[in-house]
């Protein structure tokens, strides 16, 4: 999957949200992520990614049954 950031005045980017919301669907995959939402997520990534390196991992067990006693 390739990956498009896109700058355009806002009647421009609703013909393309209108145009990528057709084509989705028709059956086609299409992701959609503001900057927030990247930004969020990137910063997650990092996060994961320190804990890993540091060893700060669970295994699913262990993660499961915690998430079952909620």
């Amino acid at each position: 999957m390739e990956t498009l950031h896109v700058r355009a005045e806002h009647s421009v980017i609703e013909k393309i949200l209108a145009l990528l919301n057709r084509v989705s669907k028709e059956g086609q995959t299409v992701e959609i992520l503001d900057d927030t939402a990247y930004t969020i997520e990137k910063e997650m990534i990092q996060t994961a990614l320190l804990q890993e390196s540091a060893g700060d991992v669970r295994d699913h067990e262990s993660v499961w049954k915690e998430l079952l006693k909620r």
